[in-house]
């Protein structure tokens, strides 16, 4: 008995020794990703936390345009033309963590670009640019998930929460 004991306190000290250095890998993308996009961070991470709930190898294949959404930002799999394009990317590289998050990240700061730093553009992250009532009021709706998810986040972790949006 005590053998077996020994054996499950061993597996589970390799678990949590594994799933820290994956989570300390994640933490540190986002923080990298934030700096080379000038990003908060932390509106990655919650980004992350509403599209997958942190799961890097969620597929969504429900979208109403036959388009399927991959990883932990939930890339749509309209953008792989150009990733491949460009970077010789596939749709098994956005199982990769890092890479999904720097390429969220990188489709978010298109979105800072064509309509500023506001919650509009995080809005379009989701829903896109598309000019209607409807898509203005999908867009407010998945920008408060986001914002309600950041302010969990800056209250577990200590961030200011007082992310500067317009």
């Amino acid at each position: 008995m005590h053998l077996y004991v020994v054996k499950s306190t061993i597996k589970c000290l390799l678990f949590l020794c594994f799933f820290s250095v994956k989570v300390w890998a994640s933490e540190n993308c986002y923080i990298q990703a934030g700096a080379r996009y000038n990003v908060d961070p932390t509106l990655i991470y919650s980004i992350a936390g509403v599209e997958s709930d942190h799961d890097n190898l969620a597929i969504n294949k429900a979208n109403s345009n036959g388009t399927a959404d991959y990883g932990l930002m939930q890339i749509n799999s309209i953008w792989l033309p150009h990733l491949k394009k460009h970077f010789g990317a596939s749709v098994n590289d956005l199982f990769d963590s890092c890479y999904n998050i720097h390429v969220g990240t990188w489709i978010l700061s298109n979105a800072f670009a064509k309509w500023g730093y506001n919650w509009k553009s995080v809005g379009a992250y989701n829903v896109g640019f598309g000019q209607s009532i409807k898509k203005d009021r999908l867009r407010s709706k998945y920008a408060n998930k986001i914002y309600t998810r950041y302010k969990k986040y800056c209250a577990l972790y200590g961030c200011t929460g007082n992310l500067r949006m317009y």
